[in-house]
């Protein structure tokens, strides 16, 4: 029988030893006895009861724990953005002061110019900058950054500029060995990682590890802007001449500002 339909059976009982004082004692004793048979019912009820409670109130307490994570991670991940930020900033405001103590000691008038599209084919490099003829540019104006050389204007629209690097093959720039003085011509591989220096006098007086700067003939790039150094030296096919080959000063992987100068103004 079930439980539930004991307990109305157990109070017909009880309820008549409420008027017969001789059965008062035995009832007592009865109770005692439901009691006792229904008091793990009722301590389990309770339990369950608990245990449900207790379960609901977890259950709440994790949403509650959950919603703030998610509210803590989209704030981490806000001020991760914010961060990345600043250091964007920060890196272009060093270019930016680097570029303008370049321009402060140039003898030229310089304008400052950011890439906007970029050719780097296997044969070509050049660059597009944001500057053109409303900002004074003009053709053959002197491309270099807090590196080094970078390279030439050689179309100039409205508000744009097409401009060689130093790297590309149609490039040609007169430059010398810092320390010893032997000339040659640098030209473009249509690579970033190495420029090569061709017409050195056979026997003549270069090393690895030498600076090669420009020298100023050719009348578009003046004298002394770094090139970079030499990293090998081979005799040329000709067997008149040496070849040598330099590694960039300027990293044109990583190019995005530069100034156009004008060397042949004077501010």
């Amino acid at each position: 029988m079930k439980v539930r339909n004991a307990v109305p059976f157990l109070l017909l009982l009880i309820l008549p030893t409420a008027f017969f004082p001789p059965f008062q004692r035995a009832a007592s004793d009865f109770r005692l006895v439901v009691h006792e048979t229904l008091a793990p019912v009722w301590a389990s009820a309770q339990f369950v009861s608990g245990n449900v409670s207790g379960g609901t109130r977890r259950i709440s307490e994790l949403v509650h724990f959950y919603q703030k994570y998610e509210a803590l991670e989209e704030e981490v991940q806000t001020l991760r953005h914010e961060v990345q930020i600043f250091r964007e900033l920060e890196k272009e405001n060093q270019r930016l002061a680097e570029l303008l103590e370049i321009k402060k000691k140039s003898p030229g008038h310089s304008i400052g110019g950011r890439i906007i599209t970029r050719n780097i084919s296997h044969w070509f490099r050049w660059i597009v900058l944001d500057v053109g003829k409303k900002n004074g540019v003009k053709e053959q104006m002197v491309l270099v950054n807090e590196q080094g050389a970078v390279g030439r204007v050689i179309d100039v629209g409205r508000s744009v500029s097409q401009c060689i690097l130093l790297t590309d093959p149609e490039s040609r720039v007169s430059v010398v060995s810092q320390s010893t003085r032997i000339a040659g011509i640098v030209s473009g591989e249509g690579s970033n990682e190495r420029l090569r220096m061709s017409l050195i006098p056979l026997g003549a007086d270069v090393e690895i590890g030498d600076t090669v700067v420009t020298s100023g003939l050719g009348g578009v790039y003046p004298k002394g802007l770094l090139v970079g150094k030499i990293t090998s030296i081979a005799q040329d096919r000709d067997g008149m001449h040496l070849l040598a080959y330099v590694d960039p000063a300027v990293n044109f992987n990583m190019l995005e500002d530069v100034l156009c100068i004008d060397f042949s103004r004077q501010d």
